[in-house]
């Protein structure tokens, strides 16, 4: 049998790295005052690499046995941690339990559908999750040490510390009850309609949402129009009173609909004919207002007899037109989304940073930053196009060391992005200078070259770039990325070997449990491929 390899004694031990906690993370106190830390290399104490249910259990077991809270906890329905994940540590309450109730977990996995949805737009505001919180205000069951939890559990969700993977949410929705699947829809549906109208992004999570929880689509229009009423533009002549209501689809959209919900006729016959020709009316000034391109904002009357109807004002500009970069204008390069993104922001994300003319591109476009839903300063344009792998579209003379230096909220470079994110191949060699390479973040004391050894890209760095110094700087764990390099380097060979080796009793037993049928002897490699690929299913 292959020999695990052991766990490096020169990195500091888990039993002092919780104790330190307070002194390492002691400029990275969050707003509900407990240290956060990176789950993903805490996986090199254990001397492995991939984040594994097991291992995910262990680090949450020991944390727990030093006395403090873990959030998220790996132990109570979460799965395994993930890569660039992030745990809270915090004490727990006198005379609370350490470990979290069955009520918190059914109020964190609410918040877990919850965010989603509130986050659609790109832009989650107080307003939706104080749908989510006054709702956990009247569940019993809940202690303080809960409600903490909770607290905790929203900033790091909100500020995609530690994101929900599709597997997780498939897994929360299966296992809701059926009759909690109606009340946990109109909960979701409230959060959605929070700001009085339905973004198309909110209104497709939910029609995902409700298709897992096996309720009808018609079931979700009718919870949107009672959370969100329709406008109605109520017109009344002589005995006549018409009401103009928005469609669903109008709502959603932003945009008037063509259809007449229901009138109200006193001592006179309404027939199916005048409908017609009424309705027709106002869609022919309708389109003539959109051939002219003017907003109708102002009451526009269609006269058919004795009888008028108004057109309803549009509460929003409807469908936003996709931009055409080529074409903008020194005014509009600078003009800034609700959530703080200039065109900049857009374009380094959609990859499409050399659509814009080079005569409008400044340092000081590169240095702007947006918001994140606090209204903190967020990421530069740089941040965004190294997360999103298109760094090498942008122009070399603004790939400087001001430009490259400059921190997000997490204390990231967009160095640290593109190496994070596995985007390494599209920096530019000629920028890698040794004053960008040292600078470590301020989450996890991570270097570049740290973010690099973890994901085996070092060699992508030039020979002359990487230096003993900079191979031997720590981070926040005491680890230099030589030693996260002969760490994966063993761990990877012991599980080369270990895959060869016969399947254990119990892969076996979850093998048969599924149906699978083999034929004489089955490695641990090919039942563990088998089993993951069922469980992907």
């Amino acid at each position: 049998m292959a020999q695990k390899p052991r766990a490096v004694e020169a990195l500091t031990p888990i039993e002092s790295f919780v104790k330190s906690l307070d002194r390492r993370l002691a400029g990275n106190q969050t707003c509900v005052g407990c240290p956060w830390f990176p789950v993903g290399p805490l996986s090199y104490i254990f001397a492995q690499s991939d984040l594994t249910a097991r291992l995910s259990l262990q680090i949450a077991g020991v944390i727990e046995a030093k006395g403090y809270c873990v959030e998220p906890d790996a132990r109570f329905g979460i799965g395994s941690y993930r890569w660039q994940q992030t745990l809270a540590l915090f004490k727990a309450f006198d005379g609370d339990s350490i470990r979290p109730s069955t009520a918190y977990i059914d109020a964190a996995n609410l918040l877990r559908l919850c965010i989603p949805i509130a986050n659609a737009d790109d832009r989650i505001d107080s307003v939706e999750l104080d749908v989510f919180r006054c709702t956990v205000e009247k569940q019993v069951g809940l202690s303080r040490t809960d409600r903490r939890r909770l607290l905790i559990l929203e900033q790091l969700l909100v500020q995609e510390l530690c994101p929900a993977s599709a597997y997780g949410i498939a897994k929360i929705i299966k296992s809701i009850s059926p009759d909690e699947r109606l009340t946990t829809g109109r909960l979701l549906v409230e959060v959605a309609t929070a700001k009085n109208f339905v973004a198309k992004q909110q209104h497709r999570i939910l029609e995902r949402f409700f298709e897992a929880l096996e309720v009808s689509h018609e079931t979700l229009a009718s919870l949107i129009v009672q959370a969100c009423p329709r406008p109605v533009n109520l017109v009344t002549q002589g005995d006549v009173t018409i009401r103009r209501y928005w469609t669903l689809k109008d709502w959603r959209e932003g945009h008037p609909g063509d259809v007449i919900d229901d009138f109200t006729l006193a001592g006179k016959k309404w027939n199916f004919t005048d409908w017609k020709a009424l309705n027709a009316r106002w869609r022919a000034l309708h389109e003539q207002l959109n051939a002219q391109q003017k907003e109708p904002t102002k009451s526009q009357n269609v006269g058919l007899g004795e009888i008028t109807i108004a057109t309803p004002r549009r509460l929003w500009g409807g469908k936003p037109a996709k931009t055409n970069l080529s074409k903008i204008t020194v005014e509009a390069i600078t003009t800034r989304t609700k959530a703080g993104d200039t065109p900049l922001h857009r374009a380094a994300k959609l990859g499409r940073i050399y659509e814009v003319p080079k005569h409008l591109l400044r340092t000081e476009l590169f240095l702007v930053k947006n918001f994140d839903c606090h209204n903190t300063p967020h990421r530069t344009p740089l941040h965004v196009a190294a997360m999103y792998g298109h760094l090498d579209q942008v122009p070399l003379e603004f790939l400087t060391t001001e430009t490259l230096s400059v921190l997000d909220k997490h204390g990231r470079t967009p160095l640290h992005e593109a190496a994070a994110s596995g985007h390494a191949d599209k920096i530019p060699t000629k920028v890698l200078t040794p004053q960008l390479l040292t600078i470590p973040d301020r989450l996890y004391g991570n270097t570049v070259l740290h973010y690099l050894a973890y994901r085996r890209q070092l060699s992508l760095l030039p020979t002359e770039s990487v230096t003993a110094q900079l191979l031997s700087l720590e981070n926040y764990n005491g680890e230099t990325p030589e030693q996260i390099v002969e760490h994966l380097s063993e761990y990877y060979e012991w599980t080369k070997a270990s895959r060869k080796e016969s399947a254990t009793e119990q892969q076996k037993t979850k093998l048969f449990s599924i149906g699978y049928a083999w034929q004489g002897e089955i490695t641990k490699g090919q039942a563990g491929d088998v089993l993951t690929q069922r469980a992907a299913e």
